[in-house]
C-alpha cells in the first residue's frame, strides 16, 4: 500500500488501525522518514539494496540511535537480532543483541519479520507499548519501520528496523 506523504515505496501494514495512522498522521518521527529515503537511495535498479549498503555512515544520524538490525536465517526461517542502536537499548533496559526471536518467544515481530521477507517490502506497525523502562512509561505506543536487504543470492538476509517512542 502507497501512502500520501509516504511516496514511492510500497509498505506492508498488518493492521487496519496501522494504516489509518498513516493514512492520517504520516510516520510519527523525522527519523524514520529519514530511514526509509536511505533505503530507497540504496536500490541500486529498483530491486532489494544489497546487505553491503547496511553502513553506519550512509544510514541518516537521526535514525541510527534507533535501529535494531535483524538476521534472516533460512531452514527453518529465524530471526537473530545482531544490533541494538543506543536509543533502543535504554527504551527496553537492556541489550538484546545475539537474541533469537523464537527462543524470546517474540510471536508478533517473528509474523511482521516473516512477512517482510515473503513479501519482498518494508513494514511498519504501531504497537502497543507493554514493556518499557521508567523514563518511557507515559507513552502507549512505539513504531517499528522495517527494511529488507538482500544478500548475493538475493533472499532477505537483513531486515533493517527503527523504533520510535510516542509520546
Amino acid at each position: 500500500m502507497i501512502f500520501d506523504g509516504i511516496p514511492g515505496t510500497d509498505l506492508w501494514v498488518e493492521a487496519a488501525e496501522d494504516r489509518a495512522y498513516l493514512r492520517d498522521h504520516g510516520f510519527p518521527a523525522a527519523h524514520l522518514s529519514d530511514a526509509l529515503a536511505y533505503w530507497r537511495h540504496e536500490m541500486p535498479d529498483g530491486s532489494l539494496p544489497p546487505v553491503a549498503s547496511i553502513d553506519p555512515l550512509k544510514i541518516p544520524r537521526t535514525a541510527l540511535p534507533w535501529s535494531d538490525l535483524i538476521g534472516v536465517v533460512y531452514d527453518p526461517l529465524r530471526f537473530q537480532i545482531r544490533l541494538w542502536g543506543t536509543s533502543v537499548v535504554r527504551a527496553v533496559g537492556h541489550d538484546l543483541k545475539g537474541t533469537w526471536l523464537d527462543e524470546a518467544d517474540m510471536k508478533d515481530g517473528i509474523r511482521r519479520l516473516t512477512a517482510v521477507v515473503e513479501r519482498r517490502i518494508p513494514y511498519f506497525a504501531r504497537i502497543p507499548l507493554t514493556w518499557h523502562v521508567e523514563e518511557y512509561r507515559h507513552r502507549s505506543h512505539y513504531c517499528s519501520l522495517g527494511l529488507p536487504f538482500r544478500d548475493e543470492t538475493g533472499a532477505v538476509s537483513r531486515i533493517l528496523c527503527f523504533l520510535d517512542f510516542e509520546t
